[in-house]
Protein backbone atom coordinates (compact mmCIF):
# COMPACT_ATOMS: atom_id res chain seq x y z
CA UNK A 1 0.00 0.00 0.00
CA UNK A 2 0.74 3.32 -0.66
CA UNK A 3 0.62 6.30 2.05
CA UNK A 4 2.05 9.36 2.18
CA UNK A 5 3.92 8.69 -1.01
CA UNK A 6 5.86 5.18 0.81
CA UNK A 7 5.38 2.17 0.23
CA UNK A 8 3.96 0.34 3.97
CA UNK A 9 3.00 -2.77 5.58
CA UNK A 10 -0.17 -3.91 5.98
CA UNK A 11 -1.66 -6.19 8.62
CA UNK A 12 -4.32 -8.82 7.33
CA UNK A 13 -6.75 -6.50 8.96
CA UNK A 14 -5.60 -3.71 6.67
CA UNK A 15 -4.15 -1.59 9.48
CA UNK A 16 -1.02 -0.05 9.32
CA UNK A 17 1.72 -2.69 11.34
CA UNK A 18 3.01 -0.82 13.77
CA UNK A 19 6.21 -0.98 12.89
CA UNK A 20 6.32 -0.38 9.45
CA UNK A 21 8.81 1.81 7.93
CA UNK A 22 8.16 4.38 5.69
CA UNK A 23 11.10 3.83 3.35
CA UNK A 24 11.36 3.36 -0.20
CA UNK A 25 9.33 4.94 -3.33
CA UNK A 26 6.33 3.80 -4.48
CA UNK A 27 6.40 0.62 -6.89
CA UNK A 28 9.32 -0.01 -5.45
CA UNK A 29 11.04 -3.78 -4.79
CA UNK A 30 8.84 -5.27 -2.01
CA UNK A 31 8.41 -8.53 -0.70
CA UNK A 32 5.81 -10.07 1.17
CA UNK A 33 5.71 -11.23 4.68
CA UNK A 34 3.43 -13.59 6.00
CA UNK A 35 3.45 -13.25 9.91
CA UNK A 36 1.25 -16.31 10.82
CA UNK A 37 -1.95 -13.90 11.74
CA UNK A 38 -5.56 -16.31 12.46
CA UNK A 39 -7.87 -15.18 10.02
CA UNK A 40 -5.38 -14.30 7.60
CA UNK A 41 -6.89 -12.23 4.25
CA UNK A 42 -5.62 -13.04 1.10
CA UNK A 43 -6.98 -9.56 -0.16
CA UNK A 44 -4.53 -7.58 1.81
CA UNK A 45 -1.49 -9.00 1.78
CA UNK A 46 0.92 -7.74 4.49
CA UNK A 47 4.19 -6.07 2.52
CA UNK A 48 7.29 -4.83 3.33
CA UNK A 49 9.97 -2.62 2.08
CA UNK A 50 13.91 -3.66 1.87
CA UNK A 51 15.88 -1.74 3.68
CA UNK A 52 19.64 -0.53 3.18
CA UNK A 53 22.15 -2.32 4.22
CA UNK A 54 23.18 0.45 6.93
CA UNK A 55 19.29 0.02 9.05
CA UNK A 56 19.02 -4.09 8.71
CA UNK A 57 19.14 -5.83 12.06
CA UNK A 58 20.99 -8.54 12.02
CA UNK A 59 19.81 -11.76 12.41
CA UNK A 60 19.68 -13.17 15.90
CA UNK A 61 21.93 -15.55 17.30
CA UNK A 62 21.02 -18.28 19.73
CA UNK A 63 21.61 -17.38 22.85
CA UNK A 64 23.08 -19.98 25.84
CA UNK A 65 21.36 -23.33 25.78
CA UNK A 66 19.88 -24.35 29.73
CA UNK A 67 22.42 -24.49 32.38
CA UNK A 68 23.30 -24.23 35.43
CA UNK A 69 20.88 -22.76 37.60
CA UNK A 70 17.67 -23.52 35.37
CA UNK A 71 17.43 -26.59 37.19
CA UNK A 72 17.05 -28.02 40.49
CA UNK A 73 20.33 -29.56 42.15
CA UNK A 74 20.08 -31.76 45.23
CA UNK A 75 23.38 -32.23 47.31
CA UNK A 76 23.16 -34.22 50.93
CA UNK A 77 24.58 -30.66 52.68
CA UNK A 78 25.23 -32.33 56.31
CA UNK A 79 25.38 -35.61 57.75
CA UNK A 80 25.30 -36.71 61.30
CA UNK A 81 25.17 -40.71 62.70
CA UNK A 82 21.37 -40.25 62.94
CA UNK A 83 20.42 -37.60 60.34
CA UNK A 84 20.70 -36.07 56.97
CA UNK A 85 20.24 -32.44 55.30
CA UNK A 86 19.46 -31.90 51.61
CA UNK A 87 19.47 -28.86 50.26
CA UNK A 88 18.64 -27.76 46.90
CA UNK A 89 21.17 -25.33 45.75
CA UNK A 90 19.68 -24.94 42.23
CA UNK A 91 17.06 -22.29 40.99
CA UNK A 92 14.37 -24.42 40.77
CA UNK A 93 11.82 -26.44 42.76
CA UNK A 94 12.76 -30.07 42.51
CA UNK A 95 9.44 -32.29 42.92
CA UNK A 96 9.04 -35.89 44.60
CA UNK A 97 12.29 -37.65 45.42
CA UNK A 98 13.81 -40.14 47.71
CA UNK A 99 17.17 -40.31 49.19
CA UNK A 100 19.08 -43.67 49.38
CA UNK A 101 21.01 -44.93 52.62
CA UNK A 102 22.94 -48.24 52.05
CA UNK A 103 25.21 -49.80 54.73
CA UNK A 104 27.88 -51.05 52.30
CA UNK A 105 28.88 -54.21 54.39
CA UNK A 106 25.31 -55.78 54.28
CA UNK A 107 23.14 -54.19 51.69
CA UNK A 108 20.56 -53.30 53.86
CA UNK A 109 19.24 -49.96 52.87
CA UNK A 110 16.67 -46.87 54.39
CA UNK A 111 14.45 -44.96 52.24
CA UNK A 112 14.19 -41.35 53.11
CA UNK A 113 11.45 -39.83 51.17
CA UNK A 114 10.86 -35.83 50.03
CA UNK A 115 7.83 -34.92 48.45
CA UNK A 116 9.14 -31.76 47.13
CA UNK A 117 12.18 -29.21 47.72
CA UNK A 118 11.84 -25.33 46.90
CA UNK A 119 15.01 -23.96 45.60
CA UNK A 120 17.63 -22.75 47.91
CA UNK A 121 15.67 -24.28 50.73
CA UNK A 122 17.17 -27.80 52.95
CA UNK A 123 15.18 -30.43 55.05
CA UNK A 124 16.49 -32.90 57.20
CA UNK A 125 15.27 -36.27 58.20
CA UNK A 126 16.36 -38.50 60.90
CA UNK A 127 17.74 -41.83 60.68
CA UNK A 128 18.10 -45.00 62.14
CA UNK A 129 21.71 -45.50 64.00
CA UNK A 130 23.74 -48.49 62.65
CA UNK A 131 27.21 -49.88 63.94
CA UNK A 132 29.22 -48.98 60.32
CA UNK A 133 29.17 -46.07 58.14
CA UNK A 134 26.74 -45.87 55.04
CA UNK A 135 26.41 -44.78 51.70
CA UNK A 136 23.76 -42.05 50.94
CA UNK A 137 22.25 -40.49 47.64
CA UNK A 138 20.04 -37.62 46.87
CA UNK A 139 17.38 -38.50 44.32
CA UNK A 140 19.04 -41.98 44.01
CA UNK A 141 16.07 -42.89 41.63
CA UNK A 142 16.37 -40.30 39.01
CA UNK A 143 13.26 -38.55 39.38
CA UNK A 144 14.18 -35.26 39.00
CA UNK A 145 16.17 -33.71 35.96
CA UNK A 146 19.04 -31.98 37.95
CA UNK A 147 21.76 -29.21 36.95
CA UNK A 148 24.02 -31.59 38.21
CA UNK A 149 23.71 -35.08 38.87
CA UNK A 150 27.48 -35.74 40.22
CA UNK A 151 27.55 -34.17 43.71
CA UNK A 152 24.61 -36.12 44.89
CA UNK A 153 26.39 -38.00 47.25
CA UNK A 154 27.49 -38.42 50.80
CA UNK A 155 28.71 -40.60 53.64
CA UNK A 156 26.72 -40.64 56.91
CA UNK A 157 28.83 -41.83 59.80
CA UNK A 158 28.65 -44.93 61.89
CA UNK A 159 26.48 -44.55 65.67
CA UNK A 160 29.45 -44.83 68.43
CA UNK A 161 28.21 -47.34 71.04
Amino acid sequence: MVRKGKQVELLPNGKLAPDSRFTGAPGGSLIAVDRSFNNHDPKLPPRIDFLPDDERVPEPTPGPGPGPGTAPDLVISATTSESLTVTNQGNANAGFFVVRVVEPASGAQETVRFTSLAAGASSTRTLGCVAHDRSATADASGQVTESNESNNGATVPSCKP
